[in-house]
């Protein structure tokens, strides 16, 4: 036997099994390490795994392997059958892959960390659109992409006019973009901050939060819950109407939860105690905090981080501002109260006294605005 067949032998000693097997895992294919050799499309056998293939491989050596196979596999089991290898976007293959390319890309209007916003153009129609587009390699994660497909499948659902409206969702090669209304104004943070006292006078501030609460009550009504109302998910314009944005945390038919998200200053009570929660309270309480802003530019639990910004949301609504008038605080007051089962519906803040005000107000104008025939 010569020096060759020697030193193949010897590989395949029970001392040197292990070495071997170091020195060739890529070729292992594991849930871990992605095969990147010409044995990536089949299932590796013992032969390939343990030694590489030489034209000078003897017939002894070939025998031996084929003993030895059983004892091999025993120590060191091999997947006879390989996993299917899953792209990053399955879970989204049935969205309409459509021509980006019709579309003129705009200006940045806002960007996250997943996702970017920007004006465009449609070259067909010349109509102006809002595209949100998700590079494909940050949704690896599987949850990811269930987080956008439920946003495109809620988007689809919702057709209010306080509420963005989604028109087609594309795939390119690269990213998926979720076409939407193009809405001119700011965030209602901005807007706020824009204003000299940093909130908004009680008669605004009425308004705004009806628009917001019409929005809710409607998502509501379908089991839509949004999970992240915020004043940065607020759209305004200069005549103070809105359109809620952002659906990534939404959930539909979902009335309990135990998903951790929002954005801390919103948060329920229920949600920073990581406790499994009832979603629609949640909503309700990340509006009281809404309202407390508009009225009083501030937010009702403040800390200098997290954990001191949860330990306050622990202790509870304190004292409210002055700039708050009594109506409205006690309303505040009941939409965050540490029990969800305590806090009103939709239902109930649609009949509240101090969004009620507004439509007192709005009948009084209208009668003092009917001309003499009309009142004929």
């Amino acid at each position: 036997m010569n020096s060759d067949s020697n030193r193949t032998v010897k590989t395949f000693t029970p001392l040197n099994l292990k070495c071997k097997l170091e020195t060739t895992t890529p070729r292992v294919r594991t849930a871990f390490t992605p095969i990147t050799n010409t044995y990536a499309h089949k299932a590796p056998s013992a032969k390939n795994i343990f030694m590489p293939i030489e034209e000078n491989t003897t017939k002894f050596t070939t025998k031996l392997i084929k003993k030895n196979t059983l004892a091999m596999n025993l120590l060191f089991p091999v997947r006879t059958k390989t996993m299917p290898i899953i792209s990053p976007t399955s879970e989204l293959n049935d969205i309409v892959t459509s021509n980006i390319e019709k579309y003129e890309m705009g200006k940045i209007l806002g960007k996250g960390a997943y996702a970017v916003v920007k004006i465009c153009v449609n070259l067909l129609d010349k109509e102006k659109y809002a595209i949100k587009s998700y590079d494909k390699y940050k949704l690896r994660e599987p949850h990811r992409r269930r987080n956008i497909r439920r946003e495109i499948q809620v988007m689809k659902m919702l057709d209010h006019p306080n509420i963005v409206k989604m028109y087609e969702a594309i795939k390119s090669p690269k990213q998926v973009h979720i076409v939407q209304e193009y809405f001119p104004g700011f965030s209602l943070g901005n807007f706020m901050k824009s204003r000299i006292s940093k909130r908004l006078p009680e008669s605004e501030a009425r308004m705004v939060f009806k628009q917001l609460l019409d929005a809710i009550d409607y998502m509501h009504s379908l089991n839509v819950c949004h999970r992240d109302i915020k004043l940065d998910n607020i759209l305004i314009n200069s005549k103070l109407k809105i359109k809620l944005i952002d659906f990534g945390f939404s959930t539909v038919n979902e009335l309990r939860s135990k998903v951790f998200c929002g954005t801390p200053s919103y948060m329920a009570l229920e949600i920073i105690n990581r406790k499994e929660y009832l979603t629609q309270p949640a909503d309700i309480w990340a509006m009281g905090v809404v309202l407390h802003a508009i009225l009083s530019g501030l937010f009702p639990f403040r800390g200098i981080t997290d954990k001191d910004l949860y330990h306050r949301i622990s202790e509870g609504v304190k004292d409210l501002p002055d700039t708050i008038p009594a109506l409205a605080k006690r309303l505040i007051i009941r939409m965050l109260s540490p029990n969800p089962l305590k806090r009103p519906s939709t239902k109930d803040i649609l009949r509240d006294p101090w969004i009620l005000d507004q439509s007192n107000h709005i009948a009084q104008i209208s009668k003092l605005c009917r001309s003499p025939s009309t009142e004929r």
